[in-house]
């Protein structure tokens, strides 16, 4: 029983089902760490926390490997504020106002943009901004412009007016419509009763006269930042059958998205809607398997909007939430009693990992992945953490196409080599052989017995 099959280990390459080279620059150096980026094919084949991953040489020994995120630099745009000197207010009798306002440091700083301060909710006002050096000749920045808040349909306010990059000290301000009417969401009803009939009826609703009130003007400036080690983000394709994919829940006023994925590493879905002027909640769920039956659990929620109104274009299609690797994903939009949105398209962006790994300069190396039932390599990184931590930077390379492992012995095959290298399998081989032994003495014990009554 013990000599039924040969050892082995599960770092032997016939465990696994799929086979990639990993493709290297044309003239590597005589000692380099690799840093190689997972794609769609090994993310679809490989357990969840890749213990049916591994690395091997051109001599089939396993090459210790970590496993991280791809991180890079990348370059943002923030807006730098600085506040304004208000120099000069005029109230003119066609409802607007005129401010000159100025820059306070010595030496003038470019300008981006202003930006406006107000408690003010729900209301819209047209804005007009002329630039000057000594407040006598005023160059025209923007005509068009506009302050607004929505706050009564949308989560949505602009209080940022956008001017082409210059370097005035002096700004000219005009607003126009500065006080508006808002009608009160109130009506005061009055009824004259004589005896038990109603004489006459009286409904009053109040109009407010509302002034912008201003609390503060900054000028801005977009600066450009570097941000590094950021976690890197890939696109990644996923099935969504336009035609299919969407159905109406008409009793909860929902519409639902099926979106099929490789199991990517995913962090984030956008849609696409030729629709606009809306506002939706939507959720991101994931199916969890429970007996035969099946049910959807929420891993992210968010709100998409698009905004297109009088030259303004605001707006985010995108929902995010932690990372999941899933075959399936349903996207929730509530549409409460709005008409559902054409949907016509689903794309979706996620993590990068990578397999980072000590390489010899003349050395091939390929990376196997899918299998049942091996279990995750228990490699001592320390050496690779330490040279990384230092400050090498690894040398990316590539994966070739996926191709099947010649030396797979197939999931049966696989289940063999466990079941023969099971210490349970060992224990109960002893065990049986304690006990044949133990028959055998006994027997032999009376035979012996028998001869010396003779």
């Amino acid at each position: 029983v013990l000599a039924a099959g040969p050892a082995y280990s599960a770092a032997d390459e016939g465990w696994f089902a799929y086979r990639k080279d990993v493709v290297r620059a044309a003239d590597p150096a005589s000692e380099d760490i690799l840093a190689v980026e997972l794609d769609s094919d090994v993310y679809e084949a490989t357990a969840k926390d890749f213990a049916d991953l591994r690395v091997f040489d051109a001599k089939g020994r396993p090459t210790p490997y970590r496993l991280d995120r791809a991180t890079e630099d990348r370059v943002t745009t923030v807006l730098e504020a600085y506040p304004v000197k208000t120099l000069d207010l005029k109230e003119d009798d066609d409802n607007r106002i005129e401010l000159v306002v100025a820059q306070e440091p010595k030496e003038p700083l470019a300008v981006d943009g202003l930006r406006f301060a107000t408690p003010l909710r729900d209301y819209e006002r047209r804005v007009s901004v002329f630039g000057s050096d000594d407040q006598a000749d005023w160059k025209p920045l923007t005509t068009d412009a506009m302050l607004f808040d929505y706050s009564r349909y949308v989560d949505l306010r602009g209080s940022d007016v956008a001017l082409p990059r210059n370097t005035y000290r002096y700004f000219k301000i005009v607003i126009e419509e500065v006080t508006d009417d808002q009608k009160s969401p109130l009506t005061e009803l009055t009824r004259h009763l004589r005896g038990n009939e109603e004489e006459k009826r009286v409904e009053r609703t109040t109009v407010r006269r509302r002034p912008l009130r201003i609390d503060r003007i900054e000028s801005y400036e977009k600066v450009a930042r570097t941000l590094s080690r950021q976690e890197k983000k890939a696109e990644y394709p996923v099935r969504f059958d336009r035609e299919k994919g969407v159905t109406q829940d008409v009793k909860k006023k929902q519409t639902i998205i099926e979106i099929g994925s490789r199991r990517e590493p995913l962090t984030g879905f956008t849609l696409e809607t030729p629709d606009a002027n809306f506002s939706r909640t939507v959720s991101v769920q994931v199916p969890v398997e429970k007996g035969v039956t099946t049910d959807w659990a929420e891993v992210g929620r968010g709100t998409i909007s698009v905004i297109r109104f009088r030259g303004l274009e605001h707006g985010s299609l995108e929902v995010t939430f932690p990372e999941q690797r899933q075959t399936r994903y349903r996207l929730v939009i509530e549409d409460r009693d709005a008409p559902p949105l054409e949907i016509t398209g689903v794309s979706a962006t996620g993590n990068v990992n990578r397999a980072v790994f000590f390489a010899d300069g003349d050395a091939s190396y390929h990376v196997l992945f899918g299998s049942e039932t091996a279990e995750a390599a228990d490699y001592d990184t320390t050496p690779l953490d330490e040279t990384l931590a230092k400050g090498f930077a690894p040398t990316a390379a590539k994966l070739g196409p996926r191709t099947a492992n010649p030396a797979f012995g197939g999931d049966e095959g696989q289940r063999l080599r466990r079941l023969l290298r099971s210490p349970w399998l060992l224990g109960g081989a002893i065990g049986l052989m304690v006990v044949v032994l133990a028959l055998i003495l006994f027997r032999a014990g009376r035979r012996l017995d028998g001869l010396g009554e003779e």
